[in-house]
Order: structure tokens, then sequence, then C-alpha cells
């Protein structure tokens, strides 16, 4: 159940998914995601406002922990844990760098908010690997 050669799992149809294809689909979520925030963040990441926070943290996680489970669903049923990381690690590094710089990288966002953002994404990361852990097949 490692994270080696093979280890994307499976598709409905029972053809392997290479851990490739997996992180390319990553990368693509991350892509639309970091739009998305740097279209958006202004209004989502609020210092000072608590309320708008706890509801981008909740349907945030909600709604990776749903997606996380479709993804598993369609591309890895058998292999959950190991689908999710494939799917995860190119997030993971991107976002690593994205938050040294993030006054560049959002310049649409108060610099006070990257805390804010820090924390939702391993809200999100956590919300994504809780999915796995927890789908049907996982052991």
């Amino acid at each position: 159940a490692g994270l080696g050669k093979g280890g994307g799992g499976m598709t409905r149809a029972g053809s392997r998914q290479s851990p490739t294809r997996l992180m390319l689909i990553g990368f693509a979520i991350w892509l639309a995601a970091t739009v998305a925030v740097r279209l958006m963040g202004q209004w989502l990441f609020v210092p000072g406002n608590g309320i708008v926070t706890v509801l981008v943290f909740v349907v945030g996680a909600a709604g990776m922990f749903a997606l996380m489970r479709g993804l598993i669903r369609r591309f890895g049923p058998d292999r959950p844990t190991a689908t999710a990381a494939w799917l995860l690690l190119p997030e993971l590094f991107l976002d690593g760098l994205t938050l040294p710089t993030f006054g560049l990288v959002f310049p649409n966002m108060l610099p006070e908010a990257a805390g804010l953002f820090g924390g939702w994404l391993l809200v999100l990361y956590g919300a994504s690997f809780l999915s796995a852990l927890t789908a049907p097949g996982e052991s």
C-alpha cells in the first residue's frame, strides 16, 4: 500500500492510473484553486472577520472531503490513501512555494491574511487525507 510504482489506483473500467496522471490532475486542481483565490481571496481571507473565516474553513474542508472522495471513487477505489497522496503531492509542493511568496502571488490580499490562508490550506489537506483514510476500500 506504499506510494511506489503503480500506486495510483484503478478506474471503474479496471485500468491502472499512473502516478503521473494523478499528479497532473492534482496540478490542475491546484491551478484552478490558486486562480480562484487570486481573483476572490480578498473577500474570503479577512483577518478579524470570524464569521467569514469559519465559513471559508468549513465550506472548504467539506468541499475538499467531497472532491477527494469523488476522485478516489473514480481513479483509485482499491487504494484510497495512495491515490490521495499522488493527487495532493503537486499541491503540497506548489503551496510550499506560494506561501513564502504570498504577497507576490496574491497581491489582492492583505499581508496579514497569509496566516489565515496557510491555516486554511492545512485544514483542506487534512480533510483530503481524512476522506482517503475513511474511504471504502481503505484497510
